[in-house]
């Protein structure tokens, strides 16, 4: 049982590493993200509570899933939030635990966070 989950924790470090690299244009090629992405444009100011609560539904439905993580990392720490055009303070604790779940999925061979890119 020890070996099967520590086969399946390798394999999930490896398909991080593989998105890790992938190009981001190919990692948010997916349906499901892109109708989120949409109905998030131009929603921030009025409903950002509502943005976090959806942001935070799609990252929750599979925090194992390298790809899913990916794009909400992404998403969470665009130039929008970097330069303050996008104001939620709910979105901090988003961000922090979407980090925190990349790098476990990363594994040992994830680049700290504060010493430079997830």
């Amino acid at each position: 049982m020890k070996t099967e989950l520590k086969n399946l924790t390798d394999r999930i470090h490896q398909l991080a590493q593989k998105v890790k690299a992938t190009n981001i244009q190919e990692v948010v090629d997916d349906p499901e993200w892109q109708e989120l992405r949409l109905w998030l444009k131009g929603k921030w100011a009025a409903h950002g509570p509502e943005c976090v609560r959806r942001l935070r539904e799609y990252f929750e439905k599979d925090k194992t899933n390298p790809w899913r993580v990916r794009r909400v990392l992404n998403y969470v720490t665009c130039s929008g939030f970097r330069t303050g055009a996008i104001k939620e303070p709910s979105v901090d604790a988003l961000r922090e635990d979407v980090r925190n779940t990349w790098q476990q999925l990363l594994g040992d061979k994830a680049t700290h966070k504060s010493g430079g890119k997830l």
